[in-house]
């Protein structure tokens, strides 16, 4: 649906080029095209961020260029938003959004003229309402987090066909149950935590794997992560880490995969509460997602599954990784809007701009 009226609609209206590419290039390829092509407005999902942060190509590249960059599809915490930031230049705009199919596009977003709120996704849009509800719909204060609630003019009016379903998603008053943990602030500044599916519950408590995931990523040893319960007996389950090592965690991995196990624990022991922390790590080639960059989380267990049954004593799940199938990447759509520019298409239409949302790729409901 982003696609549909970024690509399709925003774009020609304002006159903005859109800069497509038929499947997503290598990264260091995608940088060069940013540069030669002066694409200035980005469209972009977390994953494709932590990208910029983190490979070492960007270091190669001048970046100073870029105006605006926004970012939904998936939580991001705000020390990636920030680091992703410093990347340009001091007028470059870096916020978050929230939307989903069942709202024909966005929810929130930064208000033009607002000071960015790292690690939010920005205000209600106009006409919009929103409550934060505890797990009997009741509207829970500021500050505290609960199921995200959204009523407003671009819902859609239910599910075709399916009144069961379209019972189930919306409450009495009209509004629509996001499936999406989180907070919101006096000033109205929205934080998602985690899609309420994919907490995990150990000993009564609710950890948030996005959470824990934003931890890992910012380790040096870490270039991606994916958390996941492993059913236990005594606490219902634990979380448990998948992890692509860096390369300097590859180098020290093929010293010592104890050690280097042990270190990704303790910066969770030395940050998160008890019930938080890991209780195993296990190493993978790369983590299962989406085209638009979710994790797909039952994949997550299948793999852990895997190991388990398999009794893997080697430092690297990649066998595993390839037994179990994953659906193509679907090839990654362009498009984009000078939303700076709105006063003027003859100047928005000489900028470019270029966005990572793939048309096709639907939200994520497992």
């Amino acid at each position: 649906m982003f696609g549909l009226l970024t690509l399709v609609h925003l774009c020609p209206f304002l006159g903005v080029a859109t800069v497509a590419f038929k499947k997503m290039p290598p990264f260091p390829m995608l940088l060069e095209a940013l540069v030669r092509m002066r694409i200035v407005h980005l469209f972009l999902v977390p994953h494709l961020v932590n990208a910029f942060v983190k490979n070492p190509a960007t270091a190669n590249f001048d970046l100073s260029f870029l105006k605006s960059a926004l970012i939904a599809a998936a939580t991001m915490d705000g020390r990636s938003e920030s680091e992703f930031q410093v990347l340009g230049g001091p007028e470059f705009l870096v916020t978050q959004g929230f939307g989903m199919t069942e709202c024909c596009g966005l929810i929130s977003g930064l208000p033009v003229g607002t000071p960015p709120c790292p690690g939010s996704v920005g205000r209600l849009l106009p006409l919009t309402d929103a409550k934060i509800v505890d797990e009997f719909g009741k509207t829970l204060p500021p500050k505290l987090r609960g199921q995200l609630c959204v009523r407003g003019p671009q819902l859609c009016l239910g599910y075709l066909n399916n009144a069961q379903a379209t019972n189930d998603a919306f409450d009495s008053d009209g509004f629509l149950l996001t499936g999406d943990v989180a907070e919101m602030t006096i000033d109205g500044y929205i934080f998602i935590v985690d899609r309420l599916k994919s907490m995990i519950k150990n000993k009564g408590y609710q950890v948030s794997p996005a959470e824990l995931e934003t931890q890992l990523l910012s380790l040096d040893l870490v270039n991606d992560a994916g958390v996941t319960g492993r059913p236990s007996e005594r606490t219902g389950e634990v979380p448990v880490a998948l992890v692509v090592l860096s390369h300097a965690g590859k180098l020290q991995a093929s010293e010592s995969p104890y050690k280097v196990k042990e270190a990704i624990k303790i910066s969770v022991q030395t940050t998160k509460s008890r019930y938080k922390w890991l209780h195993d790590v296990v190493f993978v080639d790369s983590i299962p997602r989406l085209p638009s960059g979710k994790i797909i989380r039952p994949r997550l267990k299948q793999i852990l599954e895997a190991a388990q049954l398999s009794g893997l004593k080697t430092p690297i799940v990649s066998s595993l990784m390839r037994s179990i199938s994953t659906p193509a990447m679907a090839a990654p759509v362009t498009a984009g809007g000078g939303f700076k520019e709105r006063q003027s298409p003859c100047v928005a239409h000489r900028e470019r701009s270029l966005n990572f949302f793939p048309v096709d790729a639907v939200r994520d409901e497992s």
